[in-house]
């Protein structure tokens, strides 16, 4: 960007939000531009097919440790985030928090998606609900394919245990 030599931007596929999703690192500085990997006004909504939230996951924890301890962190909707791998962090934590919070769900014997929606999502705001339906689902598919969960018809779920609960 200063003309200097040996300056590269190198793409790193982020697949989970979109299938062909990328970032890009430049060299000089370690800055990335994240694009809808994470927002700084809000998360990202994880829509299957097309989304897939153990890939999603999987994107930011690797992101983060490309970023290293520190960095800037561009995304595609929101102010640019001087502390880029704590968001990223950050956004890890809090998918882990709503997946705790789903699996306690289906534990508690809540079955309906509408059911674990409400539970899940509680601090979403109601006509914010349709968008969260679709994570939800993410969450449930990512849980099935674990073996934590397991589909009972169309809808509704139950709690399938796995081997680390």
């Amino acid at each position: 960007p200063d003309g200097a030599p040996g300056w590269t931007l190198t793409a790193h596929h982020t697949p989970g939000h979109a299938p062909g999703h990328l970032c890009f690192r430049e060299s000089r500085y370690g800055a990335v531009l994240a694009g809808d990997l994470v927002s700084t006004v809000s998360t990202i909504v994880i829509d299957p097919p097309e989304g897939h939230m153990g890939t999603y996951v999987r994107s930011l924890e690797r992101m983060a440790g490309i970023m290293g301890e520190e960095g800037v962190l561009h995304p595609a909707h929101g102010p640019v985030a001087s502390d880029g791998p704590r968001v990223l962090r950050r956004f890890v934590e809090h998918r882990q928090r709503r997946e705790d919070s789903l699996v306690a769900a289906l534990r508690s014997g809540l079955e309906r998606e509408d059911e674990l929606l409400r539970r899940v999502y509680a601090d979403v705001p109601d006509e914010l609900l349709p968008i969260a339906a679709r994570s939800l689902l993410a969450g449930l598919l990512k849980l099935e394919e674990e073996g934590r969960a397991a589909r009972r018809s169309a809808g509704t779920w139950a709690h399938a245990g796995g081997a680390e609960e």
